[in-house]
């Protein structure tokens, strides 16, 4: 896009400095902005004014040849403002065509028949457009030029015509009337004048094209940019709420297993709590039969106290042992009452424990029907989270597929965006490198493809106007061709061209500010080191330039001073001559003054001699440096007018003698330097505003 641009710019800066016409049309053309009496007299120039298909330029530019530059103009009277406008401005000559008096001129109806052959395309101006007003003009300049496919068919028609009118190919072949045929190859150039207003529009309508496409891809990576992030939005979403339920069930499964082990210590505390219960219940059983014993024991010794006398005796000796035994009965029986008040206290202990214990039983059981029930409770939510988590698994493996996409959409995003970052830092690197010398480049260019096409339309105007004046087509000039020195700017274009093609199109996609700005600081600050160690190394390349250009001057300096000596004695006669440096100190900027004596005279500054010496001592410096580095050719204009007859014979027999290794032109009219010329050319004015051209060439003294 930025290629195309400046394609257009270029091409509207020539259009509007109107580069490519002669300097007279020009000249009017640019006076015509500032000039409302131009405005009003100029309608345009032929160029401008008719648009041709690209397939027919060719045939149409060689057709009219120069008249492309003609002036057209609403009436004569208009055209002869123009052309006293000229006059009075010494722009120059042009070619005006009136609309007014402008009469078309077609073919015949016989000529028209001559042509209905394979390989006619058509008349042209059939085959442009243009307003319908210049109708007039365009028939009158095209209406008899047939436009053919090739030279061949061009030949066929001109012979069953008769040659009666101008035959043109699509190559730019021309047979004209009477048959003169001209042809060959073309220059191909920067551009033409028919072309330059079509590659404007094909250019612009490009560039429109080019812009659609970038605004289409920048609306196509905002949207990328933008289902990228709605999609990272949408993983972390679901990353978060996979997260939250895998920590609540974390928490749940923890809860339940806290209700479970607590479950089990309540029943073993209750099984221990029953063994304990069902002890102490036996030990009850076994105090309570102890009783009974001890009681039916006591009953009986109360019986026995009501036996006979008889057995009284007995009995008081077995009542002593019996009261032994009592005794020992009894404190058995303390022992046993106080065991047994004992065992009751401890039974009441006991029953309080079993109360509290069978309270507390109740309360477990009280608790553990509670945390059945809550137990239950817990395995219906369980088994409704178990339900959420299987459609959370289901919708977590969807998730994870979604994820999965996306990951590898994103790692291919990634891996594309990598290597677009990459791409884009090599090129931004190289951007950085040589962006300071594509501008300047840049701008070089485009003065060298300005100067290019402007010498290439004077090479054009060149070779037209030698067609107009000795009609001579290029190959037919080309035995009058002399070999001179050829400048290479045009390999230098060439070779600049070169390069920026080479450098390509520059990729100047955007990215974020602060990441543009860091970047060019970053870059900016590399090349203001490299251009401060580049301006250091520059400085030491001219110190050493500088020197070597004082030791060239220097060596120079003498070759001159020793020509300049030489060849003034020659032209002189005599005398002395010299060239001395004012500054020694500063050789490359300091004045050089000319010092000279000639025959008979003192030794002086070259402006205290005669208007005559002066000028033979200023040839003789010339001559001196032409010494020094001969040229092909010389050409003089009037250098001898202020010297008088002896100075003017000697300078023409130096000329004589010089002209053995370069070829000189000579401008003048004094008689001594005719004498030594080989060929004499004059201009000669016999009618007003008719020149004439008188030439006579001499071999020996004879006159051919």
């Amino acid at each position: 896009l930025e290629s195309v641009l400046a394609r257009i710019n270029v091409l509207n800066e020539m259009k509007e400095a109107h580069e490519g016409y002669l300097s007279s049309v020009r000249r009017v053309l640019d006076d015509r902005k500032r000039n409302s009496q131009l405005r009003q007299a100029i309608n345009g120039v032929v160029a401008e004014l008719m648009r041709v298909p690209k397939e027919y330029e060719t045939a149409v530019e060689t057709s009219l040849n120069t008249s492309l530059q003609n002036i057209v103009t609403n009436t004569e009277e208009d055209a002869k403002f123009v052309i006293e406008y000229l006059r009075r401005n010494n722009y120059g000559r042009a070619t005006m065509l009136p609309v007014s008096v402008m009469r078309s001129r077609m073919l015949t109806k016989e000529e028209m028949d001559c042509c209905q052959t394979d390989g006619f395309i058509g008349i042209a101006s059939d085959l442009i457009e243009f307003d319908e007003q210049y109708r007039g003009v365009f028939e009158n300049l095209l209406g008899r030029t047939a436009i053919v496919k090739d030279i061949d068919t061009a030949i066929l028609i001109s012979r069953k015509a008769s040659a009666g009118f101008r035959i043109a190919t699509l190559q730019g072949d021309i047979i004209a009337p009477g048959g003169a045929l001209t042809g060959g190859s073309i220059q191909k150039r920067e551009f033409t004048l028919l072309g330059r207003e079509r590659e404007i529009n094909d250019l612009v309508s490009n560039s429109q094209r080019i812009k659609k496409q970038l605004d289409e891809d920048r609306k196509a990576i905002k949207n990328k940019r933008f289902e990228t992030e709605t999609a990272n939005n949408k993983l972390e979403g679901m990353s978060d709420e996979y997260e939250k339920e895998s920590l609540e069930l974390a928490k749940r499964e923890e809860k339940l297993e806290i209700i479970n082990v607590y479950y089990d210590e309540k029943n073993a505390a209750i099984e221990k709590i029953e063994l304990e219960r069902s002890r102490i219940n036996d030990d009850i059983a076994d105090i309570d039969a102890q009783c009974a014993l001890a009681k039916t024991e006591q009953e009986t010794l109360s019986t026995a106290n009501v036996a006979t006398d008889d057995e009284i005796k007995q009995l008081h000796t077995e009542l002593a042992t019996l009261k032994n035994e009592y005794s020992a009965v009894n404190e058995e029986e303390t022992a046993c009452r106080l065991e047994l008040v004992g065992i009751e206290k401890e039974f009441n202990n006991l029953e309080s424990a079993s109360v509290r214990l069978i309270k507390e039983t109740e309360n477990v059981q009280r608790i553990l029907a509670e945390e059945k029930l809550r137990r239950k409770n817990q395995e219906d939510e369980i088994a409704v989270l178990n339900q959420q988590l299987k459609a959370m698994d289901i919708k977590l493996q969807t998730g994870q597929e979604d994820i999965s996409l996306l990951n590898n959409a994103i790692a291919a995003k990634t891996k594309e965006r990598e290597n677009t970052v990459l791409k884009l830092t090599e090129l931004r690197n190289k951007k950085d490198c040589i962006t300071a010398e594509i501008s300047a480049r840049q701008e070089r260019s485009h003065k060298v493809e300005l100067a290019v096409t402007k010498l290439q339309l004077e090479i054009a105007n060149l070779t037209d106007r030698i067609w107009e004046d000795y009609e001579l087509t290029y190959e037919n000039a080309l035995a009058f061709k002399r070999d001179i020195s050829v400048a290479i700017e045009s390999a230098k274009v060439n070779e600049i061209r070169h390069e920026i093609r080479i450098l390509g199109d520059v990729n100047v996609s955007s990215i974020e500010e602060y990441k543009s700005v860091k970047e060019r600081f970053e870059a900016l600050s590399i090349q203001y080191n490299d251009l401060t160690r580049a301006e250091s190394d520059l400085r030491k390349l001219i110190d050493e330039l500088m020197d070597a250009m004082k030791d060239e001057f220097t060596q120079k300096f003498e070759l001159i001073q020793t020509n300049f000596t030489q060849v003034f004695a020659e032209l002189f006669g005599g005398g002395h001559a010299e060239l001395v440096l004012s500054d020694k100190n500063d050789i490359l900027n300091c004045d050089i003054d000319i010092i000279a004596r000639p025959p008979g005279k003192k030794l002086q500054l070259l402006s205290l001699l005669s208007g005559g010496e002066r000028a033979l001592t200023a040839i003789a410096l010339l001559f001196a440096i032409l010494k020094l580095k001969p040229t092909a050719f010389c050409i003089l204009d009037e250098i001898e007018s202020s010297l008088d007859e002896a100075n003017v014979s000697n300078f023409a027999r130096y000329i004589k003698h010089y002209s053995n290794d370069t070829q000189f032109i000579l401008i003048t009219h004094r008689k001594g330097s005719m004498e030594v010329c080989n060929a004499l050319y004059g201009v000669a004015m016999e009618e007003k505003g008719i020149s004439k051209i008188v030439s006579a060439k001499f071999n020996e003294s004879e006159i051919i």
